[in-house]
């Protein structure tokens, strides 16, 4: 499916506007997509982030985090809900 971005937590790499087309995989395992831009929803909340997993305390944890660097990570822990949709394959179009 194509996806319209309305934020800025991912600039420099996509742009509010920018269109994507986002290979649709539900509830992929995070650790297959680590590095991957995905499409998520966070307790229910839709957001565009790169994936990656850590151990922490033995335990995995899922970090969400935009290419903008005035965003803070996003921790995924037991006490919230992480749903991946889909991975982010192309940029489809951005208005010039």
């Amino acid at each position: 499916y194509c996806l319209r971005l309305t934020f800025d937590s991912m600039e420099p790499t996509l742009k509010p506007g920018d269109i994507v087309l986002v290979h649709y995989r539900p509830d992929v395992d995070p650790v297959l997509v680590q590095g991957r831009i995905c499409a998520c929803l966070v307790d229910g909340e839709p957001t565009l982030k790169r994936v990656s997993v850590d151990l922490r305390d033995g335990r995995q944890i899922v970090i969400l985090r935009g290419d903008n660097p005035a965003f803070q990570p996003v921790i995924i822990d037991e006490t919230h809900d992480l749903i991946i949709q889909g991975v982010v394959t192309t940029l489809v179009s951005r208005d010039l």
